[in-house]
């Protein structure tokens, strides 16, 4: 539910759009459903303070990250792991190899590849 929108608002706009063109909204892990033509106050309550928990909770590590508290999650290769992966690459290993050596998938050497050139 959390994933679907960034407020309160957004979600309930969201679900209310859905349900009005005919579709059924399930969150499956909130055991809420929403059928078109129907009204379940519990639900709609229950989406409302788990949206309004969401809002806050990324409210709170904007600011953290504003800070400098929060961070993000810690990378899954280093700076030299990078660079010895790019020796390997331009060597001709695949990437599927140095990925498996390096104990990542082909996307995360991908992506730290494409974070570390534009750094």
């Amino acid at each position: 539910m959390d994933r679907l929108a960034r407020s309160v608002c957004d979600l309930v706009a969201l679900v209310t759009e859905m349900t009005l063109a005919g579709v059924t909204v399930e969150f499956a892990k909130e055991q809420l459903i929403f059928k078109p033509g129907t009204s379940d106050p519990y639900a709609e309550f229950q989406t409302h303070i788990l949206g309004a928990v969401a809002q806050l909770e990324r409210s709170i590590i904007a600011k953290a990250k504003t800070r400098g508290v929060y961070k993000g999650r810690k990378s899954a290769v280093t700076a030299d792991q990078i660079a010895e992966a790019r020796e390997r690459i331009a060597a001709g290993v695949p990437k599927a190899v140095v990925a498996r050596d390096l104990g990542v998938s082909r996307q995360t050497l991908y992506t730290a590849i494409a974070e570390q050139s534009v750094m």
